[in-house]
This record gives structure tokens, sequence and C-alpha cells, in this order.
């Protein structure tokens, strides 16, 4: 058995995860974003599935398809939307 107590052991291995702020990646769903685009004009969805999109909307883009549209939500509203409607302003 280990000399280490359990709360050592949790620290190193917070050390390892690179987890600063005390937070796990399961907490926050936004960690597994892929992209951050921002609308350059309105998109009115046309499918139920896609999101309606105002200008200067930041979106957390998780899937990009193949087609060209792209699905991620604003706030707390998932949906598809044209990567044509978007700029990327991840660094």
């Amino acid at each position: 058995m280990s000399s280490e107590s359990s709360s050592e052991a949790s620290e190193d291995i917070t050390e390892e995860l690179g987890d600063t702020d005390g937070t796990s990646s399961t907490e926050s769903e936004d960690e597994d974003y892929i992209d951050v685009v921002r609308c350059k004009w309105e998109y009115l969805p046309c499918q139920d599935d896609e999101l309606h999109l105002l200008q200067d909307d930041v979106v957390y883009v998780f899937y990009r398809n193949r087609d060209g549209w792209l699905e991620g939500k604003v706030g707390t509203t998932w949906g598809l939307f044209p990567a044509s409607y978007t700029v990327s302003i991840t660094d």
C-alpha cells in the first residue's frame, strides 16, 4: 500500500492532467468544441434541426460535416448551420 494520502495522489493526478482551476473536463462540455465562430450574417433556419443565428452570434462548433455544415451551440441551443455564414475566431 502506498504511503501517499489520497489528497496527495489527487494533486499529482491534477498536475499531470494540467487541471489548474479545480474543474474536471466533464464539468463543462464547452471544452470539447473544435472551433469558435462568429456569425457574419443572420441565418434563418429552414429545418427544425438548424440554428437561428443573428449577426455577431458566437457559436461553439462541435462537428464539421463534409457538406459545409457545422453543428454547434449558441448558449444552450444546439443545431446545424452553414459554415459559409461564419468566420473562425479561435486563435
